[in-house]
């Protein structure tokens, strides 16, 4: 028993580190993208973000309901990516910046440049998630006396 509950418990960390690998390949991989193309999607993908907190009938619950967590991390990934790539585009990288593959969502990297990028990067997506739950929440029904929509 002992050596079957060793196993699964051997299996179970196999699986988290090999999805923590992948994630971080994911994100480091999306990070090194230099094509205006990804800027623009992500953009596009944020604007499609906003249209629908401001204008869609999704409400708060329903979200959490039915994705938990899902929605607040796909924003704030879409919104971080966003701002990321924009800036690549507005102050273009250097080439130590672009060999820089030790990040982890460029927070905490070698390269001073790439960890304030990620930084800002990651404070505007915080901040626009806010933003959108911020936007839901005001225009939650039954919330008439403070709804600004």
């Amino acid at each position: 028993r002992t050596e079957i509950k060793e196993r699964i418990a051997e299996a179970g960390r196999t699986y988290v580190d090999a999805k923590q690998e992948l994630y971080e390949n994911t994100v480091t991989r999306i990070e090194k993208q230099t094509s205006p193309l990804v800027a623009v999607l992500f953009v596009g993908l944020l604007i499609s973000v906003w249209l629908i907190a401001i204008f869609g009938e999704m409400t708060i619950a329903l979200l959490w309901n039915g994705f938990g967590f899902v929605p607040v991390t796909i924003v704030f990934l879409i919104a971080y990516f966003a701002f990321f790539h924009l800036s690549k585009l507005v102050t273009t990288p250097s080439v130590d910046e672009l060999n820089d593959d030790t990040s982890y969502f460029a927070l905490f990297s070698a390269c001073e440049a790439r960890e304030r990028r990620g930084l800002r990067s990651a404070a505007f997506g915080v901040a626009n998630v806010v933003g959108v739950i911020l936007c839901m929440f005001i225009r939650e029904p039954g919330l008439g006396a403070i709804r600004l929509f």
